[in-house]
């Protein structure tokens, strides 16, 4: 009989062991999800900040600085699908000056690409230039 209680207190040492191997075990995961949980909290606030934080960029902001441009004509203004806005416009003069005002649009805030760069030579007014100008939106 003695040798049977004996088995059973160290069955019983061992399950109270290991049960508390485990308490402690569960709790330093619980910590550490609790912890993972408000650093991801701290980053999703973060982010809706910076989302709130963006400029909104508006077709008249665009065109304002396109009108500023000397000599230079916008003639359609299109919404893509995709987010980007796209403004054809046309530029007449020579070489240099049409050179000048494209380096220009490319500073403009929110430019993407030139698209469709269609040149013609006229004898009386100089060289005719349409492009379509693409902005991110």
């Amino acid at each position: 009989m003695n040798m049977v209680n004996n088995i059973y207190r160290i069955i019983i040492i061992f399950l109270v062991c290991s049960c508390t191997v485990l308490l402690i075990k569960n709790y330093n995961v619980l910590k550490r999800i609790h912890s993972e949980n408000v650093k991801l909290q701290f980053v999703e606030k973060n982010l809706k900040n910076q989302t709130k934080d963006k400029e909104q960029v508006s077709y008249t902001d665009i065109l304002r600085k396109l009108n500023c441009i000397e000599g230079m004509q916008v003639i359609n203004v299109a919404n893509n699908n995709d987010g980007k806005l796209t403004v054809q416009f046309e530029v007449i003069g020579d070489q240099a000056e049409i050179k000048s005002m494209l380096e220009k649009v490319k500073k403009i805030k929110y430019f993407s690409n030139i698209d469709n760069i269609k040149i013609e030579q006229d004898k009386f007014q100089g060289i005719k230039t349409k492009a379509d100008v693409n902005f991110i939106r």
